[in-house]
Formats: structure tokens, sequence, C-alpha cells
């Protein structure tokens, strides 16, 4: 048995509202799939985010899914991610701040980009939240 098989897929692994986490594994738009079935045989969730453009998940994959991954695993169909008003502001805070420190960290060659990205997304969460 696989180190794969041994996680609980029973518990979506975004059954709320994005996180942190989910930009982490994502930081270059493309979830992590853990689970191709689970994947395929279930709906996405997508959000609209107000900086343009939207977000999506799929169970069975962590993090938010690029376009190639929302053609394999969208076909199920497509649901409203459905959050309160505080979470959309904070899920498009974390998507400004995702995208700009994806950018930052890009520079970082291949393999060590996760540490000034991570540095990145606390510097600049802690400034945006100050503004906020």
């Amino acid at each position: 048995m696989s180190e794969m098989a041994e996680v609980d897929l029973g518990t979506p692994l975004h059954g709320g509202p994005p996180s942190l986490a989910d930009f982490v594994t994502g930081y270059q738009g493309r979830g992590v799939v853990v689970d191709e079935g689970l994947a395929r045989d279930s709906p996405c969730l997508c959000r609209e985010l107000e900086a343009g453009g939207d977000i999506c998940f799929s169970h069975g994959v962590v993090g938010p899914l690029d376009s190639e991954q929302r053609e394999l695993f969208c076909s199920a169909g497509t649901d409203r991610l459905e959050v309160t008003p505080e979470q959309a502001a904070r899920l498009n805070l974390f998507a400004e701040t995702a995208q700009a420190c994806g950018q930052e960290a890009g520079s970082a060659p291949e393999g060590e980009r996760l540490e000034p990205y991570l540095s990145c997304l606390e510097r600049e969460m802690r400034a945006r939240e100050a503004r906020a």
C-alpha cells in the first residue's frame, strides 16, 4: 500500500473556504492530484475573484486547478463556492498576494522557490491586512 493510499479522502481537502494551504500547494497555478478518480467524479467548486478571473477546486486535488485540470476534472459539473463576505474579502486578498508572491518567487531557481514564496506571503499578508 502506498503512502498516498493512507490519506483520508473522506473529508474534502477544501471543505471550507480556500486557505493559505491551497495557495502554498498551488502557487504555480496547478493543484496536486491525490485521487484522480475522485477528482473526475466530483463537481468542481469555483469562486469568482474581485481581482478578476476565478478560482476552482476539486475533491481529490490539493490547491487550485489550472485550466488543463479544469478541463479534466470539472466534467461532472461546477458548483459555486459559497463564502461569507468576510471570507470572500480574505480569499481575494490571498489571491492577489499569492499572484504577486508567485511572480517574486519565480525569479528563484527551480526547487528553491517555496521558501521565498512563503516569506513573501507572510510579509505581504501582514502588510495588506494592516492597510485593510
